[in-house]
């Protein structure tokens, strides 16, 4: 569920954001299959970047909302030179910066605020794929999972969909017909290739639960990132891999740039600000660690 957020109310808390802080860049890193802008806020030395990522799934809308609370919130204390969750980061973004891509499924995020009306030109096709019900949709406008369409466990994600009988493009857990072909993942791919991050983590809207394991690679501070943060949040340390890690962004960016990339699972604990609460700590720390 997304409560109604729509892209339009994102781009708006986006651009508040940058008309009070002038010092947070704001960069376009590409499009959406129906041209939506994807943005990336940027914030600190640029040099050693911690990268966090939302809105995977057209459902993860309570991700988006969250790290662009945590960008006001951060923001507001860098100016004000005041603490966050105890930590001076006008200090600490001397040397760490930060970036965030809030909503990197801005079509998804129109399908479920909107139906099928908010894939645009793909809404009839949106519509046959959904049988007219797109409350359970969390794909792009094209019936792909973005959170699954990143080159790593390739091999393994065919399985993985003939398990749940999905043999092309669907509400969820389709991961597309080749790694990266799609116009998001290709944005945060390219992202990535060009700025200089230390560590990424990605929010997703299921579980409640942090991954660090990847399929191939996993960076020894992996582990101890996910304690560190777990403690700060009190979610729990995922045990195993989940099949539904295939293809994602966190194994693509620990097999393919060798540093620690973490998952977590994002639950509503009882409204937003209750939510958001239970989480900034881990914002924090997970920035400056």
């Amino acid at each position: 569920m997304n409560d109604g957020f729509s892209y339009e109310q994102l781009c708006e808390k986006i651009e508040n954001i940058t008309k009070q802080y002038p010092f947070v860049a704001k960069c376009r890193i590409g499009e959406s299959v129906c041209g939506r802008d994807i943005y990336a806020l940027s914030v600190g030395n640029y040099r050693n970047v911690t990268l966090f990522v939302g809105g995977f799934g057209a459902r993860d809308a309570l991700t988006s909302q969250i790290l662009l609370e945590y960008a006001n919130r951060l923001c507001h204390a860098f100016k004000t030179k005041t603490g966050l969750a105890g930590v001076n980061v006008s200090s600490a973004l001397m040397s760490r910066g930060l970036s965030i891509v809030a909503c990197l499924n801005p079509d998804g995020l129109e399908i479920a605020s909107r139906g099928a009306e908010g894939a645009g030109e793909y809404a009839d096709f949106v519509r046959e794929i959904s049988g007219g019900d797109t409350s359970l949709w969390n794909a792009n406008a094209k019936g792909i999972d973005i959170s699954k369409n990143f080159n790593s466990g390739r091999d393994k994600i065919s399985l993985y969909e003939a398990n749940r009988g999905v043999f092309g493009p669907a509400a969820s857990g389709y991961g597309g017909f080749a790694a990266e072909s799609e116009p998001e993942t290709a944005a945060l791919v390219n992202f990535c290739e060009k700025n200089n991050i230390h560590h990424a983590i990605a929010l997703l809207g299921r579980g409640k639960a942090i991954n660090w394991m990847s399929e191939t690679c996993s960076p020894e501070n992996s582990k101890t990132m996910a304690k560190i943060l777990s403690v700060c949040c009190g979610y729990g340390i995922a045990n195993s891999r989940s099949a539904d890690e295939f293809g994602s962004f966190k194994d693509w960016f620990s097999e393919n740039h060798k540093k620690c990339a973490l998952s977590l699972g994002v639950k509503d604990v009882g409204g937003f600000e209750k939510t958001y609460r239970k989480l900034e700590e881990m914002l924090v720390i997970g920035t400056i660690i």
